[in-house]
């Protein structure tokens, strides 16, 4: 019953990681592209199976489950939060923040993870003995990228 139970809560979150990313993928940003209710089912499901195959390349290149786990974590942490809590506690910015903000503020995180860098800016930071985690570091980037646009 116990493996049954485990099992059934691993499943449902691959549905989640699969499905949420996809909707948002098909309804907010190619949604505009469908003409039709059939086109725009058709673009659901050719994101599902966008997101599938890029999510199976992703564990494909994972060292581990642990690596992987992490990875998914931080990625929430850096393009999630931070646009969640300043959407949620502040006013500033009005409706067009939102894509402002959205300008690629996770790229630094993206490219720590394809260069396999394990602490921020790891070349040039570790010669002087900083060493400052990745996820956090971007999640601080975006928070000050957030708070520029915002003025702006």
């Amino acid at each position: 019953m116990f493996v049954v139970t485990v099992m059934s809560a691993v499943l449902s979150t691959i549905d989640s990681a699969i499905l949420a990313p996809s909707a948002i993928l098909a309804q907010n940003l190619l949604g505009r592209a469908a003409a039709s209710d059939a086109s725009a089912l058709r673009l659901d499901q050719l994101c599902v199976v966008g997101v599938a195959s890029v999510s199976l390349c992703v564990a494909f290149v994972g060292e581990n489950a642990y690596s992987l786990l992490e990875s998914a974590y931080e990625i929430g942490l850096v393009s999630l939060l931070v646009p969640l809590l300043f959407g949620l506690k502040t006013t500033r910015g009005g409706e067009l923040l939102g894509p402002r903000r959205d300008g690629g503020q996770h790229r630094p995180w993206l490219l720590h993870q394809a260069l396999g860098w394990g602490f921020f800016a790891a070349p040039w930071l570790a010669s002087t003995g900083l060493l400052l985690p990745t996820g956090l570091t971007c999640a601080g980037l975006a928070t000050l990228a957030y708070l520029a646009a915002s003025r702006a």
